[in-house]
């Protein structure tokens, strides 16, 4: 009689273990702060990308399997209460057709962007996630790394796009009229001979629309054959309003894998940087271990006005960083030493250099969890969409 009630203690020991365990991860989660925390579509590799924020509501789109007995959808559109509500949805696009961004306009349109099997598509919706324009466009060669990048100019739309084919890389620069047909374009071919490179590669950028030009961080290569022999690390500045490079700022290799951000005044690179990593896998996906995060501000001539550092010792990675007002707000993962499970990462950096906030979270019983994006409400809030038990949303106060 006595193994019975062996095993009986034994759950309710492990029952209370669990139950300890789950309230601290609840606590890790920071709920203290989070004005709203929903995790949605549970089941399946799906993420929230991006997102417009209207007066009271949030339009978020993203990466969601769905699958029924008539139809395969891999991208959908949420319409979001402020309190996290879910008041209208579309799932839309066959297999292979992710969503990437979502954009307001200046005149208050709303255009979904994508590609399908190397086709760039758009979407133009309203508020209510009607379509109004569907269009798929055939001769835009799109297969490289860098995914298409569809934003505004004063004359309608730049779409930047890369292919790799036959050993090269090719950077495409398309310009859209306001009703969204393609009325130019080219290559940096040109370009690359001006400067003595064989070809260019691009990864990250910005975009400043007070000067109208678009910050293009990338490397030229110069290349024996297939083979590259040198490459040279540059922050392009694009003129969106002729289609014509305007400059190049040389910058330190070591700032080639970073996000950029620009403001009215400065250029900032966020960088990893850290002990070597042999481990293939983590160094493409900008991760390291016993690392520093750097932030080199610079004026917008590339003249460095200030640099500091986040320090930490975990296995962390960026993936986006964006500048809010005097404030950089940084998104991405921790992973454990097994690269296994990851945890959200959140901090926040004045423009002097001043750690003001820092945050650790994941989801219950989510494995992977990791910040994509980063956009301001309309009161000031700050939104924060990624991956954490499915669509993982989030807002919050931003520090003082």
């Amino acid at each position: 009689m006595k193994s019975p009630y062996l095993l009986f203690l034994l759950i309710i020991i492990l029952f209370l273990s669990c139950a300890e365990n789950q309230e601290d991860q609840i606590l890790n989660m920071g709920e203290q702060g989070f004005l709203l925390d929903r995790s949605i579509f549970p089941r399946g590799n799906n993420v929230a990308k991006s997102a417009v924020v209207l007066e009271d509501t949030y339009l978020i789109g993203g990466q969601l399997f769905n699958k029924t007995d008539s139809s395969e959808t891999e991208s959908s559109i949420i319409k979001l209460s402020a309190s996290g509500e879910i008041i209208k949805q579309v799932n839309f696009g066959g297999r292979r057709a992710r969503l990437e961004y979502l954009l307001q306009t200046n005149d208050s349109k709303i255009i979904a962007t994508g590609y399908q099997k190397g086709r760039f598509w758009l979407r133009e919706i309203d508020q209510n996630l009607i379509v109004l324009f569907d269009s798929t466009y055939q001769d835009i060669d799109f297969n490289g790394p860098l995914g298409p990048i569809f934003f505004e100019t004063q004359d309608g739309f730049l779409l930047i796009s890369t292919s790799f084919r036959g050993g090269r890389r090719t950077v495409h620069f398309n310009s859209f009229s306001k009703d969204y047909k393609i009325v130019s374009h080219h290559t940096l071919e040109g370009f690359c001979e001006e400067h003595g490179f064989d070809e260019f590669g691009t990864g990250k950028y910005d975009f400043d629309p007070k000067q109208g030009l678009l910050y293009l961080l990338g490397s030229g290569y110069q290349k024996e054959g297939e083979k590259i022999v040198s490459s040279k690390q540059v922050i392009m500045l694009y003129d969106v309003s002729n289609l014509q490079v305007q400059s190049l700022i040389e910058i330190d290799e070591d700032y080639g894998g970073s996000l950029i951000n620009v403001t009215d005044e400065h250029i900032i690179l966020t960088s990893r940087v850290g002990k070597d990593i042999n481990d293939k896998r983590l160094a493409e996906m900008y991760v390291t271990k016993d690392f520093d995060f750097e932030f080199n501000v610079m004026d917008k001539e590339g003249n460095e006005v200030k640099n500091f550092k986040f320090l930490g010792s975990e296995m962390m990675t960026a993936h986006c960083t964006k500048v809010i007002g005097d404030k950089i707000y940084f998104g991405g993962e921790i992973f454990d030493d097994n690269v296994i499970a990851h945890k959200s990462l959140y901090f926040v950096f004045n423009l002097d250099g001043n750690l003001l906030e820092k945050r650790v979270f994941d989801q219950l019983g989510a494995r992977e969890n990791r910040i994509y994006n980063i956009e301001e409400g309309r009161n000031g809030e700050i939104l924060l969409l990624g991956k954490g038990g499915g669509w993982r949303i989030t807002t919050l106060n931003p520090p003082e």
